[in-house]
Parts: structure tokens; sequence; C-alpha cells
């Protein structure tokens, strides 16, 4: 072989990695953008527990959809007993629920149960059919917070005051 054989057989080798090299890093690239984009188009759902103060102390369960993309939820399994108020249905009404973008549902819990709860919510993106499970810790122990007592004395007026504050407060949040 020529000399100049040889050049055109390195130059096409040479020209060869680099195509193979640029090939592959096109194909992580766009990888990394789908990946990135399913991320960010997606439902992310979440159990968290949040508390009101109108002077009477009040605790949610709540499952909110922080997502941009619905979701359903298929199953909400809790590891521990629940309040007096929430133990009979473990709050299976849950289940087989829309939640849009921002979409929150909630169930108030005694204000007396001081409890750490755990569990999981299993739930399908309704743009991807993609199945999630989210697994979660609620601290409802809330016994040491300077302002969680009741303030107020219960007659039927002072209640319904609060009841109605306490709502006003809630559809702000």
């Amino acid at each position: 072989m020529k000399i100049s054989d040889w050049v055109t057989l390195f130059t096409t080798i040479v020209a060869l990695v680099l195509s193979t090299a640029a090939i592959l890093q096109t194909r992580k690239s766009i990888k990394l953008t789908q990946e990135s984009e399913e991320s960010a188009n997606r439902p992310y759902v979440f159990a968290y527990v949040e508390t009101v103060n109108s002077g009477r102390f009040i605790k949610y369960f709540v499952l909110k959809n922080f997502g941009v993309t619905p979701a359903k939820v298929l199953e909400i399994h809790f590891n521990n007993k629940l309040d007096r108020n929430n133990e009979g249905s473990r709050l299976k009404a849950i289940e087989n629920t829309i939640l849009a973008p921002s979409q929150h549902l909630t169930s108030e819990f005694e204000d007396d149960f001081q409890e750490i709860v755990t569990g999981y919510v299993k739930y399908i993106s309704l743009v991807t059919g993609e199945h999630f499970i989210e697994y979660f810790t609620l601290n409802f122990k809330t016994d040491d917070y300077k302002w969680s007592s009741t303030v107020h004395k219960k007659t039927p007026e002072t209640h319904a005051i609060y009841e109605a504050v306490t709502q006003i407060i809630k559809s702000f949040k």
C-alpha cells in the first residue's frame, strides 16, 4: 500500500470513530432530554399533614397532586391505626379518584390524635399510563406546639364562628 492509501485509511477510521462518538453522545442527550421532559410533565401525588389554628386547632390529612398532569389514585394504604373518625374507612373513598394538577383532598383528624402514621399511595398518570408509588410518613404529634391548644369556650355561637373562620383560612391554603 502506498502512503496515500494509509492516509486515506487513517482518515476514514478517524472519521468513523468521531462519527460513532457523536452518534452515541447525541443518543445520550436525547435520552436525558426525554427523561427530563417526562419528569417535568408527570403527576406527583404526596400525602402530608396540614394544621389550621383559628382558635380551634385542626389537623388535616392532605393528599395533593403537585405535578402538572392529572393522576388517578389506585390505592392508599396506612400501616398504622388512624384516628377514631378515619379508622373505619381507612380513607378508601380516595381510591379511584382523579386528582387534577394542584388539586388536593383533605380529611380532618381529631386534635388529640398524636401518632406517626406511615403508608403509601399508588397512582397512575392519565397522560402516559405510567404507574407510581409514593411512601409517606405523617407526623400528627402536635401536642408540644405552643399554638396547638383550643383557646375558646365551646358554645354554639363560638363554635359557629370558629368553624366559619377555619373554612375561610382553609380556602386560602
